[in-house]
């Protein structure tokens, strides 16, 4: 995921033509040979000029012909999203882990305001763990956990030693009556695949968005009885 160019990419005075530049949340990559990849976090200088982005990086000075996407390349190099953006906590959102190991997300959940529940029904948010093909059979269970408007959050590890391939997560997903709508890097070493129940699928019920809204009474919604005929 994230944003992509094929345009003309200049390195340390070489050209190249129609290459592919590809913008995630952390780096820059160019395709070809050899392989560009720069982490927005060794990038000392972003310029624009006439449509032409120009990065100081240590590779030396990298010139991007973006166009009219110049500025907004620019300002996601300077300022990227952080991972509580990027995986959708917000204030007053339930959130329940499960399996997963990193402390730095239940800090980032009470940071942005959001709940640490138990894993039950009604979550808005929830995030699992595949350290296996295993685990993948939980995902039927998990789904029922959602709010109709929820989302689960499976991590894995990425990479061509990884044990369960973004395939294999997708497939099993689908199985339990979800849809893919997003992939994010969760770590430098992991993955997280976005599944949500579709909007077809989805059972009336308390969600995220209509939570805090005031239920009309019954009395306030009764019709009245129709008046008989004379």
């Amino acid at each position: 995921m994230g944003r992509q160019l094929e345009t003309t990419v200049t390195l340390g005075g070489v050209t190249r033509r129609n290459a592919r530049v590809h913008l995630d949340s952390r780096a820059l990559q160019v395709s070809g040979r050899p392989r560009i990849e720069v982490a927005f976090a060794e990038i000392s200088r972003v310029e624009v000029e006439g449509g032409c982005l120009s990065l100081a990086t240590p590779q030396g000075l990298l010139r991007i012909e973006a166009g009219d996407q110049a500025e907004t390349w620019a300002e996601r190099i300077r300022t990227p999203p952080t991972r509580a953006k990027k995986l959708g906590l917000r204030e007053g959102s339930s959130v329940a882990i499960s399996g997963l190991d990193d402390p730095a997300l239940a800090a980032e959940v009470l940071g942005a305001g959001a709940r640490l529940v138990a894993l039950k029904a009604g979550v808005d948010l929830l995030f699992f763990a595949a350290d296996s093909p295993q685990a993948l059979a939980r995902l039927p269970q998990l789904a029922r956990r959602l709010a109709p408007d929820g989302a689960l959050w499976v991590v894995r590890s990425k990479g061509r030693g990884a044990s369960v391939s973004e395939d294999a997560v997708r497939t099993a997903a689908r199985s339990a009556g979800l849809v893919d709508v997003k992939v994010v890097a969760f770590s430098d070493t992991q993955s997280a695949d976005k599944f949500v129940i579709p909007v077809s699928a989805r059972t009336p019920g308390t969600s995220s968005a209509t939570r805090t809204k005031k239920q009309p009474s019954a009395r306030r919604t009764a019709q009245a009885p129709a008046k008989r005929k004379a």
